[in-house]
């Protein structure tokens, strides 16, 4: 078996992915923000017409909003596979080619896989029933209780771990449903901490960056709301004309303008966060697959 790749390459590929990437797969992630939105509207549209609705306008609009809701599963869905579709194939060096399949077509592989992949883990959580209904005693049962509880939890962070490639390797078409399962464990088999390290590391330590210098950014506009808006707190311990001239000045048109401006600014980073994020968590997922593989057979990882 040849080596995974290192932590650090897994970082160093994901900050270019996110250069190299945010462009073609823009038509993908905008649908993050587009489809909560356009629910969100059909939602309130709903609502206010149901208040006002009579005879058979109820169930019409309450079926509207049902299927505003499936069209929202179904459209993140085609967003994700699509997002890891392309990674997958800018992984592989092969970004221009086109997809081998719609994306929507690999979601009955996918949920398969998931419902397989949970039913081990469904089993285990019944196990810990077991010592209340074998044992009488209170104490000793609730011993057994929390060992049992700290045993499925261990097995259901291996389990995760161990088939955490069935989902890459059904939309890369090497293993659907078992076999997709048994392929990836097989895959992570002797190299499980290591896994486990380079998925958890890259993405922790990308979301510190993020969260560092959003924290930066809403710290920024809050004391320039602050400043802005300092008139109004100053009124309050004031009477008379001066509270008055502070108010004004505290809610001047110019205040307003700055503070929507910076809630657009705030709003507009939050969603290059989200989308670089994104983008950063599947080039890992996607390299750390190769990586696995390739190591598996015995092959050089790109």
């Amino acid at each position: 078996m040849t080596n995974l790749i290192s932590i650090g390459d897994l970082i160093s590929k994901g900050f270019k992915a996110i250069q190299d990437t945010w462009k073609p797969t823009l038509k993908y992630t905008v649908w993050f923000f587009l489809a909560p939105i356009l629910l969100g509207s059909v939602m309130m549209f709903g609502a206010f017409s149901l208040g006002s609705a009579r005879g058979s306008v109820g169930p019409i609009i309450f079926t509207l909003m049902l299927v505003a809701y499936i069209a929202l599963i179904v459209v993140l869905l085609w967003a994700s596979i699509s997002i890891m579709q392309y990674m997958l194939a800018y992984a592989h060096g092969h970004a221009d080619a086109a997809p081998k399949r719609s994306a929507l077509s690999y979601v009955p592989s996918l949920l398969w896989v998931g419902i397989l992949s949970c039913i081990p883990l469904f089993l285990s959580w019944i196990l810990v029933v077991i010592p209340r209904l074998v044992l009488r005693n209170d104490t000793a049962a609730g011993l057994f209780t929390a060992l049992f509880v700290l045993g499925v939890i261990a097995f259901n962070i291996w389990f995760g771990i161990a088939v955490s490639q069935s989902s890459l390797l059904v939309i890369d078409e090497v293993g659907r449903g078992i076999a997709a399962l048994k392929e990836s464990y097989a895959m992570v088999l002797n190299r499980w901490w290591k896994t486990l390290w380079r998925l958890v590391i890259p993405n922790f330590l990308f979301q510190m960056i993020v969260s560092t210098i959003l924290m930066v950014i809403y710290m920024v506009a809050f004391f320039i709301g602050i400043a802005v808006f300092g008139g109004w707190t100053a009124a309050i311990g004031m009477d008379g004309t001066d509270a008055l001239r502070a108010t004004n000045v505290g809610f001047s048109l110019l205040g307003t303008i700055l503070i929507v401006i910076f809630g657009l600014v705030m709003i507009a980073f939050t969603a290059v966060a989200t989308v670089a994020q994104m983008l950063f968590q599947t080039s890992v997922s996607a390299e750390l697959y190769l990586s696995l593989k390739h190591s598996k057979h015995g092959t050089q990882s790109k």
